[in-house]
């Protein structure tokens, strides 16, 4: 039997890529894999160890040929237990995962699902994980003061010297948001660092709409607004069947009775009242936040969003992404 395509699940972080992987991991026969890309994933898994996080993958170089092996090997579910040992963490974690992960995955070998990568950290190598292994790509967006909020309430550590650090990004994807990141670097503003960080991120995902319209760009909005038909829609594209299951699993994370926002200690729980979490955001910035994200990201959320999306969420979700200006095209 010949694997199917796998699927990657991208886009920033607080995008709802957790919600996205997980629902699309209702199917039968897809197995989902958590950020492979983070420097803190299990070397078992992906026999690969991160420099930096948000790390950029291109063609050339050993490195490259040892991160494709790896790939490989992780898209195939095989597990490499040994490697695992060497891994510092506590000894309770280690003994679980040696216990039940190899077993797992071997099964997953075995039964041969298709695989279903979910990891906002492998955006910027998107494209080379899309050619190299032949991927359906789904980018999720979320709107920059939404993404601004969430990223304050987590405390997200500052990022940016990571990007610094990687030259052949620097100079070539970022080349044109060198000054940004350096500002991101300085600045222990986490508004400031939100805004910085959407406008990079979305800038490069601007990019790959251009030039890969057989991807799929959604917005979290469309999905948190009408899920059932945004998902019934992001199955299709994928090639997906909707299931019973997922009918199930969509009701759980996005129904009425749900806290509209995270509990405190569970920042990373995926059951919201989705419609009124949308909105959240425009009550918890102050006007002047809120006016200083818009400023730093409105030339590439012009891409995304309507000038009313600041001021009407749901207005979000009420049409279409909007086109790709031809004059953008490349």
């Amino acid at each position: 039997m010949t694997r199917q395509r796998p699927i990657l699940v991208t886009g920033s972080i607080r995008s709802g890529t957790t919600w996205v992987g997980r629902v699309l991991g209702t199917t039968p026969g897809v197995a989902v894999i958590h950020e492979p890309f983070n420097k803190d994933h299990p070397v078992g898994v992906f026999a690969h160890s991160w420099t930096h996080q948000y790390s950029y993958v291109t063609d050339g170089g050993e490195e490259t040929k040892n991160i494709e092996g790896a790939m490989k090997d992780t898209l195939g579910f095989r597990y490499r237990p040994l490697l695992h040992l060497g891994q510092p963490e506590t000894a309770l974690r280690t003994v679980g995962v040696l216990r039940d992960l190899p077993r797992s995955w071997y099964r997953r070998h075995v039964s041969r699902p298709r695989p279903l990568i979910k990891d906002p950290i492998a955006l910027l190598s998107a494209e080379w994980l899309s050619e190299r292994f032949d991927m359906d790509v789904v980018i999720l967006v979320r709107h920059p003061g939404a993404f601004a909020w969430s990223y304050r309430r987590i405390a997200e550590p500052n990022r940016f010297t990571d990007l610094l650090h990687q030259e052949a990004l620097m100079e070539g994807p970022l080349a044109p948001h060198v000054a940004e990141v350096e500002r991101g670097a300085r600045t222990g503003d986490p508004i400031e660092q939100a805004a910085i960080l959407w406008r990079i991120l979305y800038s490069i995902v601007a990019g790959y709409q251009n030039r890969h319209p057989e991807w799929v760009i959604l917005r979290h909005e469309d999905l948190s607004v009408d899920p059932y038909r945004a998902f019934r829609d992001l199955f299709e594209s994928v090639g997906l069947p909707f299931t019973e299951k997922t009918g199930r699993s969509i009701d759980r994370t996005t129904n009425h009775l749900n806290p509209v926002e995270a509990l405190e200690g569970r920042l990373h729980h995926i059951k919201r009242n989705s419609r009124d979490n949308v909105s959240v955001w425009q009550r918890r910035l102050s006007p002047d936040e809120t006016a200083r994200v818009r400023d730093t990201t409105a030339d590439v959320a012009d891409r995304f969003y309507t000038a009313s999306s600041w001021s009407d969420a749901e207005s979000i979700a009420s049409g279409a992404l909007p086109a790709v200006p031809e004059a953008t095209r490349s």
